[in-house]
């Protein structure tokens, strides 16, 4: 008897650590729709908007946060980078509100003191940096 118990406790922890591991993924862009891509500087999100590929620059990779000059992509993966930054809000019925702010995606670098942006980007939103930032258009 004391065996059958062993043998049930120990496929009760082993299933109890394999649920508690799997569950240690990266949430961290848990409520971006599309793809996640990202490059040696930069997280993207890449999707389609009417019947066009596009890349939404979302944060800056480790090393991109190390760096002083940035240079942002035309194109990822074959979609064109429209934005940089992302807020993602909860619809909400009132006509006049914006909804609750769910999740917002921004720059920020203690280093950012250049960044060049092309032309494709149509949305800039705030770049956190403690210097003043030189921005390029390209």
């Amino acid at each position: 008897m004391k065996k059958v118990i062993t043998i049930i406790l120990s496929f009760v922890m082993m299933f109890g650590v394999v649920g508690v591991l799997s569950g240690c993924e990266d949430r961290r862009f848990s409520r971006v729709q599309g793809d996640i891509y990202q490059t040696d500087y930069f997280w993207f999100s890449l999707g389609n908007r009417n019947e066009r590929r596009i890349a939404i620059l979302l944060e800056l990779t480790e090393l991109g946060g190390k760096q002083e000059v940035l240079k942002v992509p035309n194109y990822v993966n074959g979609a064109s980078v429209i934005d940089v930054g992302l807020n993602i809000r909860r619809q909400s019925l009132s006509i006049n509100s914006q909804g609750r702010l769910l999740a917002s995606y921004r720059i920020r670098s203690e280093n950012l003191r250049r960044i060049y942006i092309p032309y494709t980007v149509t949305t800039l939103f705030y770049i956190y940096t403690p210097y003043d930032l030189e921005i390029i258009r390209y």
